[in-house]
């Protein structure tokens, strides 16, 4: 009896191990299989159609891979979409990897590219959306003017700055396009900026977060940005703008 319960004791326990161990193969797989399909969730080198709100768009997969997929299944060419979102390098306008973690969401730790630096950073196009112009002004005009205080001209826009150091910076509302950003207090963890901007030309209206030390580069931000929407677009519309005066990063 003795020899009996104990060799039922080592199959269950065998079981036991077998069910255990296959449980953390699956759940290997899965979460395997799922930071896969959040960092790479298409084919890098397909074209995909896209209606932004009524504009005709052909996006490189590559761009919409770098960033987690939206619930509602985008992109769907069936489909309208409000928004878009996609990050890229500042310095060539390539696709970037989009991160929560720390610095290397502006600084991916990529061969060749710089880091925590502004030669060359990731900017994040949180929102862009085609608007008519007065929807679009008025959202900019709503974000005006600036706060009371000392109103000074940094890197060709007109800012004022917190006792903290935080800023707030405005183009003139007649600029195409016209831009609105603010910083968070530089001496913060991994502070940034906040920029939004609307193109009268593009009927666009954009959000996006660059680096703090990306400041003077704002208008290479706003550059790249239109460059690339502007190359997406199907039908015929504002030439993209000539970024090739930019600093750029030599990969080797």
């Amino acid at each position: 009896m003795a020899t009996k319960i104990s060799l039922i004791v080592m199959v269950c326990a065998a079981a036991l191990v077998c069910a255990v161990s296959a449980l953390f193969d699956v759940n290997a797989q899965q979460g395997s299989q799922g930071e896969t399909a959040r960092e790479t969730p298409m084919e890098p080198d397909r074209v995909f159609e896209i209606n932004a709100n009524g504009v005709q768009l052909r996006i490189p997969g590559r761009y919409l891979a770098a960033r987690p997929l939206p619930s509602n299944g985008f992109p769907d060419a069936t489909k309208i979409y409000d928004d878009l979102s996609f990050s890229f390098w500042v310095s060539d306008g390539q696709p970037a990897r989009y991160t929560f973690v720390g610095r290397e969401k502006w600084w991916p730790p990529i061969v060749g590219r710089p880091s925590q630096t502004d030669a060359d950073f990731v900017v994040d196009v949180f929102s862009a959306t085609f608007l008519p112009a007065e929807e679009g002004m008025r959202r900019q005009q709503n974000m005006r003017p600036l706060p009371p205080g000392q109103v000074d001209r940094k890197h060709g826009i007109d800012c004022i700055t917190s006792p903290g150091g935080a800023m707030r910076c405005l183009s003139s509302i007649e600029d195409d396009p016209a831009v609105n950003m603010s910083s968070s207090n530089p001496q913060a963890n991994n502070p940034s900026w906040r920029l939004r901007f609307y193109s009268r030309a593009d009927r666009l209206s954009v959000g996006l977060d660059f680096p703090f030390v990306g400041f003077p580069r704002w208008r290479d931000v706003i550059c790249r940005t239109q460059a690339l929407i502007r190359t997406w677009r199907v039908a015929d519309g504002p030439v993209p703008p000539d970024c090739a005066n930019l600093p750029r990063v030599v990969l080797r």
